[in-house]
């Protein structure tokens, strides 16, 4: 899996969000607010602040998830990185913490978006986590 396309593929969940509903303005948003979310929790904070060194880091890492997930969403090909080589290069950590980031994440869909809207971002974000969570057991 090489890009946000082929986790998008991998993932099988075919419904999308039309581009007339969700741009990349609201993308934005959801990523902002989420990775607020994460800086503050108690539990991803820290192992993000451990690769996230800087304000321009996190900026970055902002930039890189609105393309990812307008990539995902939207099937804009923005996003050109490899989330699985990313994740596979951090240090071991806790695979549990995805639940706790879907729990974010949704909590996030769920300010910001209709519950159709959300549930399309939660299924994909699941996908997604499952595959990432397969990928990291495989190598470990």
């Amino acid at each position: 899996m090489d890009s946000a396309h082929d986790i998008r593929e991998e993932s099988t969940m075919n419904s999308s969000v039309s581009s007339h509903s969700i741009g990349h303005q609201e993308i934005e948003r959801l990523v902002t607010l989420f990775y607020r979310k994460v800086r503050e929790d108690r539990q991803l904070g820290p192992l993000f602040h451990e690769v996230l060194l800087s304000e321009e880091a996190w900026s970055q890492h902002n930039d890189r998830m609105v393309s990812f997930w307008r990539s995902v969403m939207c099937g804009e090909g923005w996003y050109k990185g490899n989330p699985k080589k990313v994740h596979m290069e951090l240090e071991p950590f806790d695979l549990m913490l995805f639940e706790h980031w879907l729990v974010l994440f949704e909590e996030s869909t769920r300010e910001l978006f209709s519950q159709e809207i959300s549930a399309l971002f939660m299924n994909k974000s699941r996908a997604i986590a499952a595959v990432l969570k397969a990928t990291l057991k495989r190598v470990r």
